[in-house]
């Protein structure tokens, strides 16, 4: 089961997508940390629940309208739901994306107010870093202006392959210097192939099964064989866009759900709370980030960020693209404490027990509906 948290903000302003149980969480904050470099690093705090933030729980929910509350068809309001389960929690659940290491923040800062291009283009020549992360920055800067200055914006007549190529280049390369590595090319996400051939065995009665393939993406990020995000790329942007509704409303959270899947399906139950995966959707100048974790129970958490918008003009670059990069830098700390997390955790044998979530479900498709194969096209002689 999916929850979109694009529910929670159509009944308040405040979304509490942040907020989710940890049960065995003491009073002291606990701690992880994720190293962008040797001499930086950036840690995420649990802090503990004061009686001010119980009180502020409570009146944001007594605040609703009970007629716009969702009502299921047992009767359960899930908005009551969501009151109780908040109010419950201990500790702030860990922010969903980790904040930037001190000395590229700074590097941030010292670039936001530019809004001369030329005197953008001097700063960034005249920084050059030893640190590969902020060089990744910089040269991404360095990328963008050099998309205005060429004539390459605004686009015209573009593929999705010139999308990822040239604009949403960083994307890759921010995993230059990690230990996840950005993979492209339309890849069949293992994850997916793995959730689709569930129950395939030997034939005995039977044939044995077509194996069927993953799901293809545009970009997976992958450390060996586990995967711990994806990309979708969309040539335009559009609210009705349907190539965008159905990668960011279906197809993307479902291989995303697999991918968790197959993260925490050998994982302890006290450890997969704090996995989450990661899913890019770039459509044409406009990049949305989706967020999917396990808050509690069985229950998949989807998190659609509002899209960033990529410039348009010369003189929001210093404004504009430091968000953009600062969102793709959280998101790929993200997977790193997913790998470290997973590598962390000692795997026995698989004896059989069950996951502690379930897979996605598939429909049964007939063997005779499976698609045939390509007749070869005529050619003349």
């Amino acid at each position: 089961m999916i929850i979109d948290n694009s529910v929670e903000q159509k009944t308040t302003n405040e979304s509490i997508e942040h907020h989710s149980s940890n049960e065995e969480a003491s009073e002291e904050a606990s701690t992880y940390t994720s190293s962008s470099s040797p001499s930086s690093s950036t840690s995420i705090k649990q802090q503990p629940l004061t009686t001010a933030d119980y009180e502020k729980i409570e009146s944001m929910y007594n605040n609703l309208q009970d007629e716009k509350k969702w009502v299921l068809s047992s009767g359960i309001i899930v908005e009551d739901e969501m009151k109780q389960f908040a109010i419950s929690c201990s500790v702030e659940q860990l922010d969903s994306l980790p904040s930037l290491p001190t000395d590229i923040e700074n590097f941030m800062n010292t670039i936001k107010d530019i809004d001369n291009l030329n005197a953008l283009k001097d700063t960034i020549s005249n920084h050059p870093q030893t640190n590969p992360d902020l060089e990744w920055v910089r040269s991404s800067m360095e990328s963008c202006i050099k998309l205005f200055k060429h004539r390459y914006l605004p686009l015209a007549d573009h593929s999705e392959a010139d999308l990822l190529r040239r604009v949403w280049m960083f994307i890759d390369t921010c995993f230059d210097t990690s230990k996840i590595h950005c993979k492209g090319g339309e890849k069949s996400s293992l994850s997916s192939s793995a959730g689709r051939n569930i129950g395939r065995n030997i034939g005995s009665r039977q044939p044995i099964s077509k194996k069927l393939c993953g799901r293809k993406v545009d970009l997976e990020f992958k450390s060996a064989d586990t995967e711990y995000g994806l990309a979708e790329c969309s040539r335009y942007h559009s609210l009705n866009d349907t190539k965008q509704l159905m990668d960011g409303g279906f197809k993307m959270p479902k291989i995303m759900k697999e991918m968790i899947y197959q993260l925490v399906k050998k994982r302890s139950p006290q450890s997969f709370r704090d996995v989450s995966v990661i899913g890019f959707l770039p459509s044409e100048l406009n990049l949305s980030l989706l967020l999917l974790d396990i808050p509690d129970g069985y229950v998949c958490r989807i998190s659609h960020r509002h899209p960033l918008k990529y410039p348009d003009d010369e003189d929001s670059i210093a404004k504009e693209f430091p968000q953009i990069l600062k969102v793709v830098y959280q998101s790929r700390l993200l997977m790193e404490n997913a790998r470290l997390m997973s590598r962390n955790q000692i795997e026995g044998f698989d004896v059989g027990e069950r996951a502690p979530i379930p897979p996605c479900f598939y429909m049964s498709v007939p063997e005779s509906s499976s698609p045939s194969r390509r007749k070869k096209r005529k050619t003349s002689p």
